[in-house]
Order: structure tokens, then sequence, then C-alpha cells
């Protein structure tokens, strides 16, 4: 692939993951990563990619990575029954939001969502946009909970997911993380989505 298809397709992935929430994310395809060796030895030693148990290597272009566990549960953990019963803990709330949309049942994970929010949108148009999207989300987890009062926190995720960029171009594994805002309302914790 030339250079410049290169840079096309990493500029390309990089706005779609934005659009979808990711930040901190880089793939794993070589011929994304690669880079010239000055840039290489110019880069600050946690630039570097890091081998993770599972033997794949990451590396994170802008500030600290979100990183993957083993920390504790994740959206593979969770043992969703019908009808599910909802957590009132907020990890567990947030990781059950994204089991549900791991499974296809986004008018549940639709009931996670701030109550202002949901007043404005539809469960089944909102659960479409959301199975519609480019992305396939395989697992996430909960990083770290920074709360600014007892009713206000954010939650940071990391998570591993595949990228369809075209017929042509297939799927892309990518290694990501983002930080999401939770709210308590009358006791019970919702997402806040931030657009």
């Amino acid at each position: 692939m030339k250079k410049i298809e290169k840079l096309v397709l990493a500029g390309a992935l990089a706005a779609l993951l934005a659009g979808c929430g990711g930040q901190n994310v880089k793939s794993d395809s070589p011929e994304t990563a690669a880079e010239s060796p000055a840039d290489a030895a110019a880069a600050p030693a946690e630039a570097e990619p890091r081998v993770y148990p599972s033997g794949a290597s990451r590396s994170f272009p802008d500030g600290d990575p979100v990183e993957p566990g083993p920390k504790g549960r994740t959206t593979t953990d969770i043992k969703l029954a019908t009808p599910h019963q909802a957590s009132q803990d907020l990890k567990e709330r947030a990781l059950e939001r994204w089991a549900l949309l791991l499974n296809k049942r986004g008018v549940e994970a639709f009931d996670y969502l701030s109550p202002g929010y949901r007043s404005n949108k539809n469960a089944e148009t909102w659960a479409a946009e959301m199975g519609a999207r480019p992305i396939t989300w395989k697992e996430l987890g909960v990083s770290t909970v920074n709360c600014d009062t007892e009713d206000a926190c954010e939650v940071s995720l990391w998570s591993e997911s595949e990228v369809r960029l075209s017929v042509a171009m297939g799927t892309n594994s990518v290694f990501g993380g983002h930080i999401e805002e939770w709210l308590r309302v009358d006791g019970v914790w919702y997402y806040l989505p931030n657009h």
C-alpha cells in the first residue's frame, strides 16, 4: 500500500473511532503502526508499544492509555438474565449497559441512559442506530471511576473492537478507551451521552 493510502486509511479510522467515542485509539495493524526510524528515535520512552499478556502490541499516540485487564470484571463476566435486573453499583451498571449492547439488546440498554436524554429519543430508533455502527465491540472493562460529587462520576473504560473499513479493506482490530459521564438520579446511576 502506498504511503498516502496508509495516511488516508489511518485518518479515516481515527475519524470513525472519534465518532464512536474512542479516545487514545491506535490500530494494531502493522500498516498503520509503521513509523520511520527517525520518528521512533525521537519518541519518548512512554510512547513505545507495550506487549500485553495476549502477545498483542499496542501503542498510544496521545497520553496514557486506558489499559486492558485483568482489572476485575469485564463485559464477558456479566450474565444477562431475561428480564435483566439492573445493578445499583456504578461499575456494574457501566458494564451491564455495554453487555446489553454487545448482546444486541439495545432497547434494554436504552434504560441506562439519563432520563433527560431518553425523553428526547425513541428506544427502538436509538437501538437501531447503535446496532448500525461500523464498529463491533468485543469486550470492555472499567479502569477507573472518578467522582466530582457523590452523584456525578466519570467512568474510564478500555475496549477491544473491530472496525469495518470497507468491503475491499475488511476489518481492523482496535484497542482503545473512552470516558463516560454517569449521573445518579433518585438513587440510580444513568449514563449521560455527550452528543
